[in-house]
């Protein structure tokens, strides 16, 4: 029988009576180890817990939440929030690599234009410029822009 995908081991037994064996193969490393029947009693309630979960959320006897995403591979999780703080974390240095290769002109057209909307005009009016001199500074941030993804 296979094992659910979110348990980390494979269980099986050898021999039969007073010659049986137990084994475990982690499956991260491949290792393969020998284990007490203690062992394997434990190993084997947490394996039928999870069978018992995933079961239970299949039949719909678990309250569907949008908070929890149960671990199996024939569902289909649509909404799953993705929201990382590693991922924020890289996004934020990244824009502030790309921000140092913009003038201090474009870094402030950037921040009041792309990232807080305001609109070209209201910018040029504000900072004693002609609407087309923004433009155009907003098409060269976004070219920088584009070949900073390439790097």
């Amino acid at each position: 029988m296979k094992t659910p995908r979110g348990f980390d081991y494979d269980l099986w037994t050898t021999g039969e009576g007073e010659e049986k064996k137990y084994w475990v193969k982690i499956k991260a490393t491949g290792d393969v180890a020998e284990i007490s029947h203690e062992v394997m009693k434990y190993l084997r309630s947490k394996e039928k817990h999870m069978r018992r979960e995933a079961a239970e959320a299949r039949n719909g006897k678990t309250p569907l939440s949008l908070n929890v995403i149960a671990d199996d591979e024939s569902a289909e999780y649509w909404l799953a929030d993705s929201f990382s703080v590693e991922d924020e974390v890289l996004t934020k240095i990244s824009v502030e690599e790309f921000l140092c290769t913009l003038t201090i002109r474009q870094q402030d057209i950037y921040r009041s234009c792309m990232e807080g909307g305001m609109m070209a005009t209201e910018y040029a009016e504000e900072n004693s410029l002609h609407r087309n001199t923004v433009l155009s500074e907003i098409s060269i941030i976004r070219a920088k822009f584009i070949i900073s993804l390439q790097k």
